[in-house]
């Protein structure tokens, strides 16, 4: 099976841009280090958006057909960021900057699944004060603040204010999470 064009690119210095598509054919800007473009063109493969309904964000990758396996065809989704960092068994790829198209190998750190968790910008899809960590306790009539430590949903206390208890959540995010904090 012949490979696709490869992307549209634009090098600017140490980092290239390659313009990459989604389903309904709009534009995205993925940045790479330009160190890493000749790779992805050896590689020859078009790249486009995966949009991911679980972490809310796209994602760069590429289809490699693998050939017709009892009669159907057979491909390997490669995602930008695993070719650019390779991963083993039990590794993640991390976007420092949660920018999920930003493949440059700065941004890039491989983590554990549970500090990739915790370094996220979303808050829960089920989330009614607009802070991370925040929610509603009807017990007490009051904004609770939890996070998770060593696996377990922590409560950190309770706030008649919710904007309150919102810059409480990141304190704790950043005393407990560190470099993983995330934001929102």
């Amino acid at each position: 099976m012949a490979h696709k064009k490869f992307n549209k690119y634009k090098i600017e210095g140490d980092r290239t841009i390659i313009y990459v598509t989604n389903r309904l054919k709009e534009i995205m800007e993925c940045y790479i280090d330009t160190k890493n473009l000749q790779k992805l063109l050896d590689m020859g493969y078009a790249w486009h958006t995966y949009w991911n309904k679980v972490n809310n964000t796209y994602y760069a990758r590429c289809s490699r057909y693998l050939g017709a396996i009892n009669g159907k065809s057979k491909f390997e989704m490669i995602y930008m960021h695993h070719f650019i960092k390779p991963i083993k068994k039990g590794e993640v790829v991390d976007h420092r900057d949660n920018n999920t198209l930003n493949n440059c190998e700065d941004n890039l750190r491989i983590v554990t699944q549970i500090e990739n968790t915790k370094n996220r910008t979303t808050k829960n899809k089920n989330n009614t004060s607009g802070y991370r960590n925040v929610t509603w306790d009807k017990s007490a009539d009051m904004w609770l603040v939890q996070i998770s430590i060593n696996k377990k949903n922590t409560r950190m206390g309770h706030f008649e204010d919710v904007h309150e208890a919102g810059k409480f959540a990141a304190k704790m995010r950043a005393q407990y999470y560190g470099e993983y904090q995330g934001n929102a």
